[in-house]
């Protein structure tokens, strides 16, 4: 009998077919991949901000209507205090003690007060965190997307090393900083007053402040549907690549005051506020004249280190913004998103902004 011999092995053409039949599937799985992650990380970011709106609302409720925000003073020994007392009057510089002493006891370091530290602005939820007997550095501060802060946070005494070598008054604060802000309504009086105000610088993403902030009340917010609470900092889930949230076209998740979350447009907001000279200059604060005043803010400096990113399009990162979202007219009792404000025809333009 004879015998006829099979091969067993794949031919060219065949071995060809299969490879492209396989380029095909990870071509057509990959996005799908990519965009399951990017909508669970979504999640997740406004899982985040709204534990922490839970959170500040419960704060409020035990605490007579109060936003959370920095309470101790200069010139006393305020509760729980166990560093020297800050002399003067500059509640400041007694705030960015309290934040110091509340990161050395929630994370079990010892964190000297940075000098010169205003730690309202990137670090409000400093006083939520130890309203809610969190361990330090906690995950729900930073955005599953914020790669920067997540690596603080794994190695908080790592990293603080590292930015030592930079940024030394901050490296051993920063690991603890939140991928998210609060809106400077939210510990600053509505109206500015000579030596209590809190104001963005106008040429650089930086603030400087004066006086006794916090103390605001949730009955003084008109809008709550309306009125951005907690927000990203920069657009991290829309794009090619990270941007900024003072660019125009950054689509940034924010949390509103009744903790509803929501995908805002920064250059939808700024067509949404106002007629004139407003719509092109929305952020305004009160001023002590008693008009509102539009403050334009050229952002620069940017540093990658510290998770900065460059908005698209603009020349070494800098990009000329309106504060968005940190000087809304009226402030608490103004409107941020879905309708025309109520105070656009009270703002003032000095100069040549």
């Amino acid at each position: 009998m004879r015998h006829t011999k099979w091969s067993s092995a794949f031919t060219l053409i065949e071995l060809l077919v299969v490879i492209a039949i396989i380029a095909l599937l990870v071509g057509i799985l990959l996005p799908a991949l990519g965009e399951a992650r990017r909508t669970a990380r979504l999640a997740q970011d406004s899982s985040n901000q709204k534990q922490l709106g839970t959170a500040g609302t419960n704060y409020a409720t035990d605490f007579e209507d109060t936003i959370f925000s920095y309470n101790w003073r200069a010139g006393v020994r305020n509760p729980g205090q166990t560093g020297p007392i800050v002399p003067g009057d500059n509640d400041v510089a007694a705030a960015a003690q309290q934040a110091a002493e509340v990161v050395s006891r929630r994370s079990g370091r010892n964190i000297p007060t940075p000098a010169n530290w205003i730690p309202h602005v990137l670090y409000s939820h400093l006083v939520l965190l130890d309203y809610m007997g969190a361990r330090m550095p906690e995950p729900i501060v930073a955005s599953p997307a914020d790669r920067t802060r997540l690596g603080w946070q794994a190695d908080p005494i790592g990293a603080g090393n590292q930015l030592r070598t930079f940024i030394p008054e901050r490296a051993d604060v920063l690991p603890y900083s939140s991928s998210y802000q609060f809106p400077a309504a939210f510990y600053a009086p509505d109206r500015e007053a000579p030596n209590n105000y809190v104001r963005q610088a106008d040429t650089f993403g930086q603030f400087f402040a004066v006086g006794k902030l916090g103390n605001q009340k949730f009955s003084g917010v008109r809008f709550p549907s309306q009125k951005v609470w907690i927000h990203d900092t920069q657009q991290r889930f829309f794009g090619r690549t990270n941007a900024p949230m003072w660019w125009r076209g950054a689509r940034v998740n924010v949390m509103m005051v009744d903790t509803s979350v929501r995908i805002l447009v920064s250059g939808d907001l700024t067509a949404q506020s106002g007629q004139g000279n407003f719509r092109r200059n929305p952020g305004a604060y009160w001023g002590s004249s008693g008009t509102f005043v539009a403050a334009s803010v050229n952002y620069t400096g940017w540093d990658t280190r510290l998770g900065d990113v460059p908005a698209p399009g603009s020349v070494n990162g800098d990009v000329v913004s309106n504060g968005i979202y940190r000087w809304t007219a009226g402030f608490k009792q103004g409107i941020d998103a879905g309708s025309i404000s109520p105070f656009s025809d009270r703002v003032t333009v000095p100069g040549n902004q």
